[in-house]
């Protein structure tokens, strides 16, 4: 029997409009709680924050839609949310979808730990400045617990 997956959709896919954006045919299956992540607006984009799921185990994320979806459907998902990493949250679901073989996916953003800032990066922000003056202004810049990759 082939498994049966679901994405949790706890943002702008929780709403039949917003998941009509995406996948104009589809409905929400069911509404769960996805226990151990809360809901946050800490990811920003080019204009505005985005919402994302950060882990809390203390926390839970209520009325979550959760949405099957064939291969196709989640290949559109995937496009979508380019930038996002796939989280298997099957575990964390309540109540769990009727089915013994499911899957549960949450697009969840990269944290600043899972997306280094390129040195070349810095290179070219650093680039005119004396060595102290680097350290002057690296001294004054908020990571945010990213690292610089020692990449190019």
């Amino acid at each position: 029997m082939p498994q049966t997956v679901y994405v949790a959709g706890y943002g702008s896919l929780m709403s039949k409009r917003g998941l009509q954006r995406s996948l104009p045919d589809k409905e929400i299956s069911c509404r769960a709680t996805l226990k151990g992540w809360q809901r946050s607006f800490n990811h920003t984009g080019i204009s505005h924050r985005y919402g994302t799921l950060v882990p809390d185990p203390a926390a839970e994320a209520k009325h979550v839609a959760l949405i099957e979806v064939s291969d196709e459907e989640l290949q559109t998902i995937r496009e979508r949310e380019r930038g996002y990493k796939e989280v298997d949250v099957t575990a964390n679901i309540e109540p769990r979808p009727l089915g013994n073989d499911i899957l549960v996916i949450a697009f969840v953003a990269l944290t600043p730990q899972e997306k280094p800032i390129r040195r070349s990066y810095m290179k070219d922000i650093l680039g005119d400045l004396s060595p102290a003056e680097q350290n002057e202004v690296l001294d004054g810049i908020d990571f945010c617990g990213a690292e610089i990759d020692e990449g190019s």
